[in-house]
């Protein structure tokens, strides 16, 4: 009991309050804050005590009421972990799936039709909700791969009120899960001071994780963290990536952790990365992959159509039914294997040139997001820039963390052995993964056919020419460029490296834009079909002209690949992009003839169609 002033200050809980002893006063226990219940406590006493003024006896009540809210919130949480107890009985009970008897084939070809179900019902709330929702199926579907043992972590980024929560959202019910909105990454692995080892085993995150998808809808603030606090953070989140556990020391529990075989998936979501994590990324060991959302650039029109209809509920919900309706199909595969009480399929081993393609990949995306240390030199002769070592990832996890990737968005399909569809969706990944700023040199650079001087820099970017020759440094001290002077002192121009020289190539346009096609028949869409497959043409056309039997049914640039939606969008692009360079052409929805020249291409009448062909 402690005296302060006239006042015996002693408390307990009862329920959801907590009552100073000795008096009728009480205030609300508030589970998830601490300080304020502790702030309402000192207001109440000090009311009561109405000649208590004496700032040593003040201190002292604090002091007082501090270790016995403590030890309140610590019976709390003891007694909230031991109610929580029978809850994981009741999942092991749940993960007891019964498998559908049909054949793998008709199992097949149902999942695929729901699969599509579910990307029409995105399409039909948001034509911006597909490419999110296909990545974030794609690394749920690792955590169903047999055999496979390296956790993936994806992370959504996009625009605030982009979809990006309401992506993860939809995962939030479906088995295998975990859902956070907030976590601490020393959670993973507690030392709280207050619990026995048997209760701390209880509230740790990283066996809760385990043989689940990690579902974190707001990372964004992690991201904004302080260097120091960052370090730590990434620290820790790369340690349980590598799959083996995690084990920390500590003064108030000693050592602790778990050690074994951590499997899972996590798909987090986030506005934007700065630079400066990108870099503690690279020296860490990158382990994060992300995916960027494209901007939703609706009109007036569009705002107006959405709030006079008003159909957003109905179309929510018909987006939820389809999602659950495919998830619940999918692990009820009659080719699924428990293992830990997950569902998993054996896949097929790709072939050598699907392969080879995810090499390149991963190749390109070690030079991108390496770790630079750039200064300028301003004054002395050469670049202005001048660089140290830098820090490039070996491609080897890349490589298998993308090939992972592939069968994931295979396996959501249904099918047991990757395509080219599959390759394609992984180049978004890539690019998105890669700081924003050497991602649009790069883009350039394979406009402009793999050469690219300052003014093509600062004009094509809109950027200054001390950020445009950084970059061209970055670049070129990574090693996917050579750079060189290009005629004067101010003048510097970056030449792509041959080994890179694929990605300039007819066969990354046309995956990139994800145009090829699958023949109707369920047989051959569930056949892997490999690169070597690929049909390309044999170099007589143009490259506009390859680009529109690629590109068909969209307005699409030829020397870049930029996806214009509209004519105007085309025109515009054009003349702020590629002025007097660009070789732009139009490819009507409804399959019309096109005519292309040195500027923008335009429908031909009837006359040139009936004189047969297009005219270039």
């Amino acid at each position: 009991m402690i005296i302060v002033a006239t006042l015996e200050v002693t408390i307990h809980r009862e329920g959801n309050i907590v009552c100073i002893d000795g008096t009728k006063a009480s205030v609300t226990f508030k589970p998830r804050d601490k300080d304020k219940t502790f702030k309402a406590l000192i207001e109440k006493c000090a009311l009561l005590d109405k000649g208590f003024e004496d700032k040593t006896e003040l201190e002292y009540l604090k002091n007082s009421i501090e270790i016995q809210l403590t030890q309140i919130y610590q019976d709390y949480e003891r007694e909230r972990a031991r109610k929580e107890k029978p809850k994981k009985k009741d999942l092991v009970v749940t993960r007891e799936i019964k498998k559908l008897d049909i054949s793998f084939e008709d199992w097949q070809k149902q999942l695929f039709e729901k699969y599509n179900k579910v990307k029409e019902k995105a399409d039909a709330l948001s034509p911006h909700i597909w490419p999110g929702l296909d990545f974030a199926l794609s690394v749920k579907m690792i955590l169903h791969i047999k055999n496979c043992t390296l956790p993936f972590f994806g992370v959504i980024l996009g625009r605030p009120s982009s979809w990006k929560t309401f992506i993860i959202e939809l995962f939030r019910d479906a088995a295998f899960t975990k859902y956070s909105d907030a976590f601490t990454p020393k959670a993973f692995v507690s030392h709280y001071s207050g619990f026995t080892e048997e209760e701390l085993k209880e509230i740790d995150l990283l066996p809760k994780i385990k043989d689940s998808t990690f579902l974190t809808p707001e990372l964004s603030p992690i991201f904004t963290k302080r260097e120091e606090e960052l370090t730590e953070l990434f620290g820790i989140i790369t340690r349980i990536l590598d799959g083996h556990g995690y084990t920390s020391d500590s003064g108030a529990q000693g050592s602790r952790g778990y050690h074994g075989e951590y499997m899972f998936t996590w798909i987090g979501a986030g506005v934007e990365v700065p630079r400066r994590v990108h870099k503690l990324l690279g020296t860490l060991g990158p382990k994060l992959y992300f995916f960027r959302l494209k901007a939703d650039d609706k009109s007036e029109e569009d705002y107006v159509k959405a709030l006079i209809l008003d159909d957003y509920p109905v179309k929510r919900n018909a987006l939820v039914d389809a999602m659950s309706d495919y998830l619940s199909f999918f692990e009820r595969g009659p080719a699924m294997e428990l293992v830990a009480g997950v569902p998993k399929m054996k896949m097929e081993n790709a072939g050598q040139d699907d392969l080879k393609l995810i090499v390149r990949l991963a190749k390109l995306l070690g030079r991108l997001r390496g770790v630079i240390p750039t200064w300028e030199t301003s004054g002395t002769e050469g670049a202005n820039y001048a660089y140290s070592l830098p820090t490039i990832e070996e491609p080897s996890r890349a490589i298998t963390l993308l090939y992972n990737l592939s069968k994931g968005h295979a396996l959501a399909q249904g099918r047991t052995c990757i395509n080219l569809s599959d390759i394609a969706s992984l180049i978004n990944v890539v690019l998105s993964t890669a700081p924003v700023e050497r991602v649009a040199i790069f883009d350039l650079l394979l406009a402009h056919d793999g050469v690219l001087t300052t003014t093509d820099i600062t004009e094509g970017l809109n950027t200054t020419n001390p950020t445009a020759r950084r970059t061209m440094t970055e670049l070129k001290a990574l090693g996917l460029v050579h750079e060189e002077q290009d005629g004067s002192n101010h003048e510097w121009k970056i030449t792509l490296k041959e080994e890179f020289a694929w990605f300039k190539s007819d066969q990354f346009i046309a995956l990139r834009g994800g145009h090829f096609s699958f023949s109707d028949s369920d047989n051959e869409r569930n056949k892997p079909i490999h690169g070597s497959q690929f049909s390309f043409s044999d170099g007589s056309e143009s490259m506009a002209e390859r680009n529109l039997a690629y590109m068909e049914g969209q307005f699409i640039c030829p020397l870049c690949n930029y996806d214009c939606k509209t004519y105007d969008e085309l025109e515009r692009h054009a003349v702020q992009k590629h002025p007097g360079k660009a070789v732009i052409a139009e490819w009507s929805m409804k399959h019309k003839q096109v005519e292309l020249g040195g500027g923008l291409g335009k429908p031909v009448g009837e006359t040139a169609a009936k004189e047969g062909g297009n005219k270039v």
